[in-house]
């Protein structure tokens, strides 16, 4: 029923995630049991040519300029288009230019939910020159302190939601605080009945003050700091470039076959990689549209998987997560939708729809249409694998990417699998 992700090794041990080996196991365990393999359909068969890959050499900012009004993002509020998220980022930018008196390359510590304000408060940080520095609601808050600290952060940016957790830290730490008013993210927003944004008569306008703005824009400037879990000593920041962020962004597209066609389900934190690179700036640097969750839940992420209809815009093609959140999908299934023999089959026929790659249609299972990703890293013995692998037969790989570097790019491998449902 679902593709399945087979992580191979070094055989190093690496700290982190510690779990996956376990869930891994029972991830084998239902594949084998469920599925059986079938033979890979290649993307130059399916559509008659190669597909070729942009290597992204500008910040995500100006690539949005040219999606105009394209569908970006939804969010538990509704639907943005480029333009708008555009439009709202640059009038957020400017607020933050006066707030750091028009200097560059500040840090600027941000706690924001998981919805169009993380995009325009991110993308204003950039244009304006700053390095942005996301935070998670999780933190407690000596290490929120201790971030701000150690990053000498000039501002601290958030959203009325987290507000005070974030007035108590502008207190403690002695900062200037920001609150973005919930009426900029709802300019970004598209009109139900018109179809169109408050924006959308300034997108143009919006893109030639951009590109005047920016023409000296520096891709080796500071544009991102994210810290380290913490596992072997304090958390240390790890600072990225504009052109650290463009290489990660142009490999993944390559490794993935990201199309401006794609959808992505996102619901993973957004103050590490994995999420903020992998699964959120990338599909926006490429045009496709994200579907952001405010959390991840089980229940939630199913429905999305099975609401989306053949053909339609919010039909979901990349899903990402850590292994975890498979096993916790898995027991979703076995307990909520197994219960009824019609659900098992709508879930079977929906999984069996065709999908549209580059404007034609290819026929496939949903979890072959859909690209999950799994990321995690621990200690793995290669024997497990290729024991699992010899006595179940080879399992075909999917047709858009044998392999890609798991997060943190450390250690491991992951082979991404698919198969039908028996």
């Amino acid at each position: 029923m679902l593709l399945l992700i087979t992580l191979l090794s070094t055989g190093k041990h690496v700290t982190g995630y510690h779990s996956s080996r376990k869930d891994l196991r029972v991830l084998y365990k239902f594949y084998h049991q469920h599925t059986q393999t079938t033979a890979p359909v290649t993307l130059s068969s399916a559509t008659g040519h190669k597909q070729k890959f942009l290597k992204f050499d500008q910040p995500v900012f100006k690539y949005a300029a040219h999606h105009g009004n394209k569908s970006a993002l939804r969010d538990k509020y509704g639907e943005y288009n480029y333009g708008g998220l555009l439009s709202s980022s640059r009038k957020f930018a400017k607020i933050l230019s006066e707030a750091v008196e028009s200097k560059a390359e500040e840090r600027i510590v941000f706690l924001c939910p998981n919805d169009a304000t993380y995009v325009v408060t991110q993308w204003a940080c950039w244009i304006s020159g700053q390095t942005a520095v996301p935070l998670s609601r999780h933190f407690p808050q000596p290490l929120m302190e201790y971030f701000v600290n150690d990053c000498d952060a000039k501002l601290l940016v958030t959203t009325s939601q987290y507000s005070n957790t974030m007035t108590e830290l502008a207190k403690k730490t002695n900062k200037h605080l920001i609150v973005l008013e919930d009426s900029l993210r709802a300019e970004a927003m598209v009109h139900e009945i018109e179809g169109t944004t408050r924006n959308d008569m300034n997108v143009s306008e919006s893109s030639q003050i951009l590109e005047e703005s920016t023409k000296t824009f520096d891709n080796n400037r500071p544009a991102l700091i994210l810290y380290t879990s913490g596992s072997t000593g304090p958390p240390k920041g790890v600072v990225l470039s504009h052109k650290n962020l463009q290489a990660q962004v142009s490999s993944q597209v390559e490794a993935w076959q990201w199309q401006p066609s794609d959808v992505i389900l996102h619901s993973l934190p957004l103050h590490h990689i994995h999420g903020v690179v992998n699964a959120l700036l990338t599909p926006l640097m490429v045009g496709a549209k994200c579907i952001m969750h405010p959390a991840f839940n089980p229940k939630e992420v199913w429905n999305e998987f099975l609401s989306g209809q053949e053909g339609t815009s919010d039909r979901v093609s990349i899903f990402m997560g850590v292994p975890t959140m498979y096993i916790n999908l898995l027991n979703e299934y076995d307990q909520s939708l197994t219960k009824n023999e019609r659900m098992v089959e709508y879930v079977k026929a929906t999984c069996s729809q065709k999908n549209q790659i580059d404007g034609e249609w290819i026929s496939a299972t949903a979890f072959t249409s859909v690209r999950l990703v799994a990321h995690g890293h621990g200690s793995f013995h290669p024997g497990a694998i290729w024991h699992d692998r010899d006595r179940y037969g080879t399992v075909q790989p999917t047709p858009w990417r044998e392999k890609a570097w798991v997060c943190g790019y450390t250690n491991a491998w992951c082979e991404g699998t698919s198969c039908e449902t028996e």
